[in-house]
């Protein structure tokens, strides 16, 4: 059987006298020790690497954590990822359109994507960041069919699992796993939803901004030479922070000459997370 997903492991507590940054320590170890607004995907998981042959005989890989996939066995994992077809999409392509009918479920294999919805004046108000591991189009599992809640677009050239609704329902019927690891997903969006409105009342501008940072760092960093790289823009920071772009810009310059982190064009390289904690 294949290895399970592990369970997830709780953070210090920065401010707690037993939790003290050491410099000598990475900027990934540090950053590990500072608490994230919600749960980290990846926190505590271990990697799927798994490999599976579709109809095609193309070797079909996946490596990085997925909760949709979680507590699968071997078996079961061939059948499923088999069903799927993989898509490559340019950057800046739509994956799915808001209101219209469910018609895939999708798992980003590679690159980035963004969720977000339409204002009357055309505006987009985003409401997620899409990472490598997620999977989204959920409502494609119901038997009522449920427009899509929104639209998925890459902001990177993207590689795509695709399954076709009548082939996962059938899976998620046969395996019930997917249904509740589907549900566990829902509730995780849910909950950080929750909190950016909690944030929105309780916490500053800087401490919002901060938080969000962290947490797509844990989430979605890259260790690099710099420190930790996350691809992230200044709109996107400030859709996620409830911030104007130019607070951001502000926020992140006053951080980049504490040391905290380094900011280049599309790109956040977090090097003393520790730094972003304190008064704004």
């Amino acid at each position: 059987m294949a290895e399970r997903y592990g369970a997830q492991k709780s953070l210090p507590d920065p401010s707690s006298p037993s939790c003290c940054f050491n410099t000598q320590e990475s900027p990934q170890e540090r950053l590990q020790k500072v608490p994230a607004p919600t749960k980290c995907r990846g926190q505590g998981i271990k990697l799927l690497i798994y490999t599976a042959v579709d109809k095609s005989h193309k070797r079909l890989t996946l490596s990085q954590p997925t909760e949709f996939l979680a507590g699968t066995g071997r078996d079961q994992l061939s059948e499923i990822l088999g069903a799927a077809e993989i898509r490559k999409i340019s950057a800046g392509q739509i994956i799915l359109r808001e209101g219209t009918p469910p018609a895939h479920l999708f798992l980003l294999k590679s690159g980035r994507a963004k969720f977000y919805r339409l204002t009357r004046s055309g505006g987009e108000v985003l409401l997620s960041l899409l990472a490598p591991g997620d999977a989204f189009a959920l409502g494609t599992l119901l038997a009522r069919h449920v427009p899509y809640i929104g639209t998925a677009e890459t902001t990177r050239d993207s590689e795509l699992l695709v399954w076709e609704q009548a082939r996962i329902r059938r899976l998620a019927q046969k395996y019930p796993r997917l249904a509740q690891n589907a549900l566990g997903i829902v509730l995780r969006y849910l909950a950080g939803h929750f909190d950016r409105l909690f944030d929105l009342v309780a916490c500053t501008a800087s401490e919002r901004l901060a938080r969000v940072v962290l947490h797509l760092g844990k989430e979605t960093g890259i260790v690099v030479p710099a420190g930790v790289e996350i691809a992230v823009t200044n709109e996107e920071l400030a859709a996620q922070a409830n911030v104007s772009a130019f607070t951001v810009s502000r926020f992140l310059n006053r951080w980049a000459r504490t040391g905290a982190l380094v900011k280049s064009r599309g790109k956040v390289f977090i090097h003393s997370p520790e730094k972003l904690i304190g008064p704004g």
